[in-house]
């Protein structure tokens, strides 16, 4: 009997946790990202460098260290943008010309909300997204930015 009820009482708290959200269980671990997120960063900072074929970029914008890939140089009028995609990193460097628009989005998925910024390159099919994660704050932060970086004359 004592052997029944240990079996239910497992059962019902098995049960119980799984019907919590997933980042709520998830969300504790993200220490260990970070080594992922710092390698994430780095990879950025040398493909811009391989990008700008050596010439200085300085960025006056850049959300490299937050590990999202945007950076703007508003004295030569570049932007780089590098997204993880299936694993590898793809990166450009285009100058603000080619930058067609900025927008801002969200998606929602099993409850979950995704944000991100759309930034649409002329001459490319598909826009570069910026995903923020849960952060609807740096979303706008970064369409705000981009904005004032490619307003600039």
């Amino acid at each position: 009997m004592m052997l029944l009820w240990s079996l239910l009482i497992i059962t019902f708290i098995l049960s119980a946790v799984g019907m919590l959200p997933t980042h709520w269980y998830t969300g504790p671990a993200n220490w260990l990202l970070a080594k992922y997120r710092s390698h994430g960063e780095a990879a950025m900072l040398r493909e811009l460098e391989r990008l700008s074929a050596g010439v200085p970029f300085n960025a006056a914008v850049s959300f490299l260290p937050r590990n999202i890939g945007v950076a703007a140089d508003t004295a030569v009028r570049k932007l780089f943008l590098a997204v993880h995609e299936d694993g590898k990193l793809r990166a450009t460097l285009v100058p603000f010309a080619e930058v067609a628009s900025v927008t801002q989005g969200e998606r929602r998925d099993n409850g979950f909300y995704d944000y991100f910024v759309d930034v649409a390159v002329t001459g490319t099919d598909q826009p570069w997204c910026l995903v923020c994660g849960e952060k609807p704050e740096l979303a706008a932060e970064i369409k705000s930015a981009l904005d004032t970086a490619l307003s600039t004359q």
